[in-house]
């Protein structure tokens, strides 16, 4: 019975390795890794899955600097959730210094082993969080093989609606990429929070039961994103984009530290099981809010 376990753990084993891994792009993260036809593009986060083995790789772009993540990586609060460091080490990602952590963690769930590889500089950071089950020794060493791999490309055309099922234009040289995910995509001018500053954010979300009230549901919706703010002033009023009915909010807010802001939402109903939020936001005023965001609103296509 032994020999028969060694037998299908090296079978297993050469199965896994034996494929050729082919470079495949993480859409709109400008990552890209060598990957066997066993794992695909994850439909929940931006990033790769095994689903029949329960191993996965997500890849994220933080804009906060690679220092403070690695701190977090290090902190107490990683040990109060569980997280046991075996092993840091520097490696090289795209020419660049990386540091590449491995981590054990146990919960209900189980046992897992963690690889988080991250680069970056003072205002950005790569972080890769790699998984996969503790149990399964061969597969948590493919998953590293992996994840050091990483090619990222800076100067890569950047589509972050690539894996997405909807999609706006967006004047690129005005707006760039703060944060995207798997469900949906934020923009800013990168002004900081000063009057000049301006943000965009389109997401989708799930509906599970179909509203009574479609207004009242759209507008507890859009004013939801807007919740940590004081509300000065406010209008809804139908829209129809793309062939898509819903409700377009104008607002003046203002939010924890006294300054206002001037915002243009749109809430979108898809097909029976989602629906589309968009928010743009300027600190100068409404008609700038408008003109700016109106069009990119109206741009809104479903795939």
């Amino acid at each position: 019975m032994k020999y028969l376990l060694i037998v299908v753990h090296l079978l297993f084993a050469n199965s896994l390795f034996s494929q050729t891994p082919k470079r495949t792009i993480v859409p709109g993260m400008k990552c890209s890794m060598e990957i066997s036809e066993d794992y695909k593009l994850a439909t929940r986060f931006n990033g790769f899955e095994h689903t029949s083995l329960n191993a996965s790789i997500l890849v994220s772009k933080l804009s906060n600097s690679l220092e403070k993540n690695i701190a977090s990586i290090e902190s107490d609060e990683m040990k109060k959730k569980g997280f046991i460091l075996l092993e840091k080490k520097e490696v090289v990602v795209s020419n660049n210094k990386a540091f590449l952590f491995e981590l054990f963690n146990e919960s209900k769930k189980g046992k897992v082993r963690k690889y988080f590889l991250v680069f970056g500089d003072s205002t950005k950071t790569i972080f890769i969080d790699a998984m996969a089950p503790d149990s399964n020794a061969v597969l948590c060493a493919e998953i590293k093989k992996i994840v050091l791999t990483t090619i990222y490309d800076e100067k890569m055309m950047e589509d972050p609606f690539a894996s997405l099922g909807f999609s706006v234009s967006v004047d690129t040289s005005v707006f760039k990429v703060a944060k995207n995910s798997s469900t949906g995509v934020v923009y800013t001018n990168e002004e900081g929070n000063t009057p000049a500053f301006l943000s965009f954010s389109i997401v989708s979300q799930s509906i599970k039961i179909k509203p009574n009230n479609e207004k009242e549901f759209a507008e507890l919706k859009l004013k939801g994103l807007t919740s940590t703010d004081s509300v000065i002033s406010v209008s809804v009023n139908p829209i129809t984009i793309h062939n898509l009915n819903g409700f377009v909010m104008e607002s003046a807010t203002i939010n924890k530290t006294k300054k206002p802001s001037y915002n243009y939402q749109v809430f979108l109903y898809g097909g029976k099981e989602n629906y589309y939020m968009m928010m743009g936001r300027s600190m100068s005023s409404m008609e700038t809010s408008r003109k700016t965001f109106e069009p990119i609103a109206k741009s809104f296509q479903v795939k």
